[in-house]
């Protein structure tokens, strides 16, 4: 998983971080992490194996959510 670290941006997006990954079906799905779920890159990387990485799903790209990007609602 390559880790794109930004300084987050003002506005209630951009403390969420996004995972741009292959489901397990090997669809493309933007994954949402909510700042409850992790405060820093590597709570989000823990969180990610917890509850994705375990049952097959491939992650590419870790990174802060941009405000109001609309990726965030193409989540899976």
């Amino acid at each position: 998983m390559k880790i794109i670290m930004t300084k987050r941006k003002p506005g209630i997006y951009a403390q969420w971080f996004t995972i741009d990954g292959l489901n397990k079906n090997g669809n493309f799905c933007t994954y949402l992490i909510y700042w409850e779920q992790a405060k820093t890159y590597a709570q989000a990387i823990k969180f990610w194996n917890k509850q994705w990485g375990q049952y097959g799903d491939k992650a590419f790209i870790l990174r802060n959510s941009d405000p109001f990007n609309e990726n965030s609602f193409l989540a899976c």
